[in-house]
């Protein structure tokens, strides 16, 4: 998610380490990792404090976690290294999120092409939720995810995914549930509230829906599976775990917002979504 910044401003030269190069969806960035240019220093749970050091970067930026900072920082700071907390997943509205563009570009004294870069993509987004809007009162309810382990996640009413579904003129089913999270559903509970909902979103990493009755044919009765409305956030994914939609789209949420806009409300489908795919 961090290097996404970066990137956008141009700044993916900058980087001297990612913490699982797996998760790099950069074509730059991956380039350089297949050279062995740019070094992965977290392999597992914990970073790599010595291959850090080995680098001597001027900053290391990061993000704290639902748990807060992983130990391995102290570490660091004890050593002298500048640390630079980057939140972002803590906001729920996604230009919130996008803001830290800004926050990014000010560390490298790049302040005016990151407010410029944002102001134009706050605006394009805005654009789309206003045309949303003026698609009148046609609402297709919609869920989300898909069942793992026993437990089917739905974000929270307040969540940036759930804020993006409102703002593309989608009924998400939890939208009056309270807080920014992830409500941890019995998969039971989906059935009967989203049984008959118009569109089955972000339904993990599948590529087709028969992948989703291998483990539960009952998702089969959904309408949303029956009319073929089931669309995955990974249309732009090309290999291993790297996923384009969770690094360029935090940057870039109005690109995701004209994906959802058109799955909402245009049956016809003609135009090539960015992020989305429909699952045959």
């Amino acid at each position: 998610m961090i290097v996404a910044y970066l990137e956008e401003l141009g700044l993916s030269h900058t980087v001297l380490a990612v913490d699982d190069a797996k998760y790099i969806s950069s074509v730059s960035l991956s380039k350089r990792i297949t050279s062995g240019d740019l070094k992965s220093v977290k392999p597992g749970a914990q970073l790599d404090v010595e291959k850090v050091l080995a680098l001597r970067p001027d900053a290391v930026l990061y993000y704290e976690g639902g748990n807060g900072e992983d130990a391995s920082m102290n570490l660091l700071r004890k050593r002298g290294v500048r640390l630079i907390p980057l939140n972002s997943y803590q906001e729920s509205h996604p230009l919130g999120r996008a803001e830290w563009l800004r926050f990014t570009g000010r560390l490298f004294g790049m302040e005016q092409k990151a407010d410029s870069l944002f102001n134009d993509l706050a605006f394009a987004y805005q654009q789309e939720k206003e045309g949303a809007n003026r698609k009148g009162e046609n609402r297709p309810t919609v869920f989300c995810n898909a069942p793992f382990g026993g437990v089917w996640d739905q974000p929270e009413g307040s969540n940036y995914m759930a804020t993006l579904i409102a703002d593309a003129g989608g009924n998400y089913l939890w939208a009056e549930s309270p807080g920014n999270g992830t409500l941890h559903l019995q998969p039971e509970a989906v059935l009967k509230q989203a049984i008959t909902a118009d569109v089955w979103l972000n339904c993990n990493d599948y590529t087709e829906r028969k992948q989703l009755l291998v483990d539960d044919q009952r998702l089969a009765s959904f309408t949303a599976f029956r009319n073929g409305n089931v669309y995955a956030a990974n249309g732009r994914k090309s290999n291993g775990s790297a996923n384009p939609f969770w690094e360029l789209g935090v940057v870039r949420p109005d690109l995701v917002l004209k994906d959802l806009v058109q799955i909402f409300h245009d049956s016809t489908m003609l135009a090539p979504l960015f992020f989305y795919r429909k699952l045959p």
